[in-house]
């Protein structure tokens, strides 16, 4: 008995004799007719080993596609992928054909090279290859389980059996012709550590397996970071101890001093000319001024020791009370010398109160005009014409601060701010949930929060510290730069050099041509739902092989590709939904019931023929109509 037979062989207890309850036999369907460096082609037996059939509880479709088969090869047993099925075109087979002569017709499979089996498990098959005249069966539950356990080219569960460390997640079933109950599981790192990317067109299910997954990783206690922009995942785990749920502007904010002069040009937008120029002046005036005033001695101490300069315009412009600096009427050696002071590093990282932006922008809106009514010195004063430059930037930010409620979201000295969040999430065994649900903030916030975690974590954690961090629709904030190439998301950074800090990324996207091609590149798993779209299609081609390019637009809701490096081949999976947890994805339906039932009682009342009611009687029947109109 051959090494093969064991894969079919199922022995049982009879009498006190161990006999075979079924073998191979019962799967053949052909011999190896043709061979190459991508597999091979199968000459079938005849028609009749095509048919659909159940063998014991394996549920044969022979004559379709997609179904794996086995080769007893001289060099081993190798699995195979059918890939398309074909007769050959004659007037012989078309009369055949016609008059059902299935034993002499024989088509021909195409089958496409997956690995090889070692005793245990199947691995990729290098130089060795199965021959012409080897015979092919098709693959039972077994044979398909053992496949399953041999998908990971790289089985961290068996590398770190010494530690006793489960870390495969069950998040999916095998998407199989034979038998779709086969749990498929992956182990968290093979999955995740070369980054993971979920892709899908809308109700394709993505959202479905990224809850799945992050599922299993809590449930193994992994520990991840969610951004989550349109609060799908906000009650998801909302009740767990090991989960702090947070939303900006709710009870985590931004401190003013925490944003970069780059962050702070991507909210605003200001033309690229002079008002660049003008809003990061701005703010270092208001973080100097707002220093000034929470710091008595030091105006004491420019007194003391600043040169005359410095000291004429410490009495009229820095030492009072304002929210901003007002340098309107100063000289030009005394503007050189405030600027100075409020042009220091050490001012950079401390706080300013967003909502004097507009004023200081304002009154800065000046230049040196010469004052004919006094001295005629060179006198900074305001100009209509740089005013009228700054007008639709001063306009823009008044119009942010009230309409987009920035206010809310950027807090001095809160004991609720994001850089004591990430602290303890970096330091703690907890799990982290931020959301930007139930607010009016732009989308660049969620740029800026992004970018803003990013370079948090790449500075702070280590790669003793590992982390995932889930980013739901990446698309819309994976900026790559601006149009002069110098502003670069910390996304790219940690796609590049994240894992060395332990920090892995899992990303979603309805839109893979939209995420900038560096952070695509270096997503070493993906998992791909229903796409339709050529150029969606076309963005992701070089991450699958043409057989799975064209799956792509028949996937059902809930059905998916998973490929990577770390995988033996693109698998087919069915997700498992997770009933157990909240998740606000549901497109609503534009047939509203509750809507619909009211529409029909005002149409049965309209027309309604009210010839044999009185007038008494049709004000009560309007009025309970529309009692019940109310009521529902």
């Amino acid at each position: 008995m051959s090494r093969i037979d064991d894969l079919y062989i199922t022995k049982k207890q009879n009498e006190g004799k161990i006999t075979p309850e079924y073998d191979k036999s019962q799967y053949y369907i052909g011999r190896i007719s043709k061979v190459d460096f991508n597999g091979g082609t199968i000459q079938t037996e005849n028609m009749t080993v095509l048919r659909q059939r159940l063998n014991h509880k394996d549920i044969l479709t022979p004559n379709a596609v997609g179904y794996l088969v086995v080769i007893d090869g001289a060099e081993g047993i190798f699995l195979g992928q059918i890939v398309e099925s074909y007769l050959n075109n004659s007037d012989s087979i078309h009369d055949a054909m016609k008059n059902k002569e299935e034993n002499i017709l024989h088509p021909n499979l195409k089958v496409k090279l997956i690995g090889v089996y070692d005793g245990n498990n199947f691995n990729l098959a290098g130089e060795q290859s199965f021959g012409i005249g080897d015979k092919v069966y098709i693959a039972n539950s077994r044979i398909i389980k053992k496949y399953v356990e041999s998908i990971q080219i790289h089985d961290s569960s068996r590398q770190n059996s010494k530690q006793d460390i489960d870390n495969d997640l069950k998040f999916a079933k095998l998407n199989s012709q034979i038998n779709n109950n086969i749990d498929f599981q992956i182990s968290a790192d093979n999955l995740l550590d070369h980054h993971l990317i979920v892709i899908g067109a809308t109700n394709s299910g993505k959202s479905t397996s990224s809850l799945a997954i992050l599922d299993k990783l809590h449930e193994k206690c992994g520990k991840f970071l969610i951004i989550d922009p349109t609060g799908e995942y906000c009650d998801s785990f909302s009740n767990e101890v090991d989960v702090d749920v947070k939303t900006l502007g709710k009870d985590l904010f931004f401190d003013t001093s925490s944003l970069t002069d780059e962050q702070w040009i991507n909210i605003f937008h200001p033309n690229q000319n002079s008002q660049e120029i003008a809003l990061i002046n701005a703010i270092k005036k208001l973080k100097y001024k707002k220093f000034v005033n929470e710091h008595n001695e030091y105006i004491k101490s420019l007194e003391e020791n600043a040169n005359s300069n410095l000291r004429g315009a410490v009495k009229s412009y820095i030492a009072p009370k304002s929210n901003w600096l007002d340098c309107r009427g100063c000289t030009m050696d005394e503007l050189k010398a405030m600027e100075g002071e409020w042009q220091k590093e050490e001012y950079k990282n401390y706080p300013f109160d967003l909502k004097y932006l507009p004023n200081q922008i304002m009154v800065d809106s000046s230049k040196f005009i010469q004052n004919a009514t006094t001295d005629y010195k060179l006198k900074f004063m305001f100009d209509t014409f740089t005013y009228g430059i700054n007008k639709w930037l001063i306009e823009k930010i008044s119009h942010y601060i009230t309409e987009y409620k920035l206010l809310d979201l950027f807090k001095s000295n809160s004991k609720d701010d994001i850089s004591n969040a990430l602290d303890k999430f970096i330091n703690g065994c907890k799990s982290l949930y931020i959301g930007l649900k139930n607010n009016k903030f732009p989308s660049d916030i969620g740029q800026i929060v992004i970018d803003y975690i990013g370079k948090y974590l790449l500075e702070n954690n280590n790669r003793d510290n590992p982390i995932t961090l889930f980013i739901d629709e990446a698309h819309r904030y994976a900026k790559e730069t601006d149009e002069d190439g110098n502003y670069v998301s910390s996304l790219i950074t940690i796609a590049r050099e994240g894992r060395k800090n332990g920090i892995f990324l899992f990303l979603t996207t309805q839109s893979p041509k939209d995420v900038p091609t560096i952070v695509l590149n270096q997503m070493g798993t993906l998992l791909i739902h229903r796409l339709t779209g050529q150029n969606e299609i076309a963005a992701i081609s070089n991450f699958l092989d043409n057989n799975s390019i064209i799956k792509l637009s028949n996937l059902n809701q809930g059905e998916a590709i998973l490929t990577g490096v770390n995988l033996l081949q693109p698998v087919d999976l069915k997700i498992n939904q997770v009933k157990t947890r909240v998740q606000h994805n549901q497109t609503p339906h534009l047939i509203n019931e509750k809507k619909a039932e009211k529409i029909k009682l005002l149409r049965d009342l309209i027309h309604k023929e009210f010839k044999e009611i009185n007038e008494s009687e049709l004000r009560n029947e309007i009025k309970h109509t529309l009692e019940l109109f109310n009521a529902i």
